[in-house]
């Protein structure tokens, strides 16, 4: 296999790799939301202080008109993120300095919120998350994931909250289940990088992490087999 022609294979294997991740953790998010969901009939059916009781049916009620929602936004913004190796930032603009500050307040409120997420995710599934990123550079003969990529485990974060947000639902509510999503997501997560690393694995890719290999890759990342 020449040069050019490893290093288009590379780049296939790894939008290939990418998609099949993009596939399995889409699933994921309407198994989240039901958990969600379970999660609240439950909080709204105990006993508590009338305050309480209060606040966790009229959070039911509004997971409930919001949920079919975030779970379609997300997966739609999933899928499509799955074509894109860069998320584009959108710029603040605003009309006086008070807004663009309460702009930025709630920017920084929601990284929060996905930063926790993105964080337990990588937690969960560190090690996975480590081989196979090195196995994509090596396919793609970079040194970093570029920002953006599906892979990175803020992209995917990042989404779920913004849609979160989008949907109609408060930041509050969304740290009234912020553990269950985290054990959810963590999982689910886990669970795709091993079967992308899986797959890689048996398409002959780095069976084994070879750290000095990749020092010294090929520009195309795929050495010809045979």
């Amino acid at each position: 296999m020449s040069t050019a022609s490893a290093s288009e294979f590379g780049q296939q294997l790894a939008r290939e790799t990418r998609e099949r991740f993009v596939q399995a953790t889409d699933a994921a998010i309407g198994s989240a939301a039901q958990a969600v969901r379970e999660r609240l009939v439950v909080l709204a059916n105990e006993t508590g202080t009338a305050r309480v009781m209060q606040e966790n049916r009229d959070n039911l009620v509004a997971y409930r008109g919001a949920e079919s929602g975030w779970v379609s936004l997300s997966r739609a913004q999933w899928r499509k993120a799955a074509g894109s190796v860069a998320v584009t930032e959108g710029a603040a603009v605003g009309g006086n300095s008070m807004r663009l500050e309460l702009v930025g307040d709630e920017v920084v409120e929601n990284n929060i919120l996905s930063s926790r997420l993105a964080l337990a995710i990588q937690d969960k599934a560190n090690f996975e998350l480590n081989d196979l990123r090195l196995r994509i550079q090596y396919l793609e003969g970079v040194e970093e994931l570029r920002s953006g990529d599906v892979l990175k485990p803020d992209v995917l974060a990042k989404l779920l909250v913004d849609q979160w947000l989008a949907s109609g639902m408060s930041r509050q509510l969304w740290g009234q289940v912020q553990g269950l999503l985290h054990a959810q997501l963590g999982e689910a997560a886990l669970k795709a990088y091993k079967e992308a690393n899986a797959f890689l694995i048996g398409k002959g890719v780095m069976p084994e992490i070879d750290l000095k290999r990749l020092v010294r890759k090929p520009a195309g990342g795929v050495a010809s087999s045979g």
